[in-house]
């Protein structure tokens, strides 16, 4: 009963976005300078409505959770999937939050398309470097930006760090794991490009949604037509 062959708490919207896009859907389109929320169209509730049958059939996780602890879960043993990023690696094997005997037992693979032969697009993440407008020393932290973000110290995030470099020239260095992590990477999509964004994830619009849907609070077409209408006045606001 406790066993997960596919561990997917209810609020991971990141993971749940590819089985949107996978389908043809969005989460919003752009006009000009108008947005309108598409989480709501035929395309994408058609991902989600294959995403809801693999949650329910596959995972035991909390569906009102989010996935902060799924790597000490996974660690646990109780779990044979789980959608991650390539860094949960050394959480997972992590000698005090993990388990370090699972490394050489760890696989991974690109979230498969619906369509045969093909992967899901997946979510594009990553961390800013910047520099605070305070700074006394403004010049030096150019300089290390620089030195990080140039080709030596990239090359050593990727053979020794095991992490995806900024520059697809150096991806060909990855290898094992991190190889693969590359190869999902490169069929990749990002949230809207609105610098409202943050407002609709700090309003959990989304994690709601999928909350609603995965606990059968709403319908996939009632849930998805709640979270578009939100995500069209958010994005919209101040336009």
């Amino acid at each position: 009963s406790r066993f997960s062959a596919l561990y997917f708490p209810g609020k991971y919207w990141y993971a749940a976005a590819p089985f949107v896009w996978d389908f043809g859907g969005d989460i919003a389109t752009q006009s000009g300078s108008q947005w309108t929320g598409a989480i709501n169209n035929s395309n994408s509730q058609q991902g989600l409505t294959v995403l809801k049958n693999l949650v329910t059939q596959l995972s035991r996780a909390d569906k009102t959770g989010d996935e902060a602890k799924q790597d000490q879960a996974f660690a646990q043993g109780h779990i044979a999937m789980i959608i991650a990023n390539g860094w949960e690696v050394g959480v997972i094997t992590d000698p005090k939050a993990g388990d370090p005997t699972l490394l050489p037992k760890l696989g991974a693979f690109p979230i498969p398309s619906h369509t045969a032969g093909q992967t899901a697009p997946v979510f594009l993440g990553g961390s800013d470097l910047g520099i605070a407008a305070k700074s006394q020393h403004q010049d030096l932290a150019r300089e290390w930006i620089k030195l990080l973000g140039g080709t030596k110290f990239q090359s050593q995030m990727v053979t020794v760090g095991g992490v995806i470099p900024n520059s697809t020239s150096l991806v060909s260095l990855s290898s094992g794991l991190p190889a693969i992590f590359a190869a999902a990477a490169k069929n990749s999509r990002f949230t809207p490009n609105s610098p409202n964004w943050a407002n609709v994830e700090s309003a959990n619009v989304l994690q709601d949604m999928l909350v609603s849907i995965f606990t059968n609070k709403a319908s996939i077409s009632d849930a998805t037509k709640a979270a578009s209408d939100k995500i069209t006045q958010i994005l919209n606001a101040g336009s």
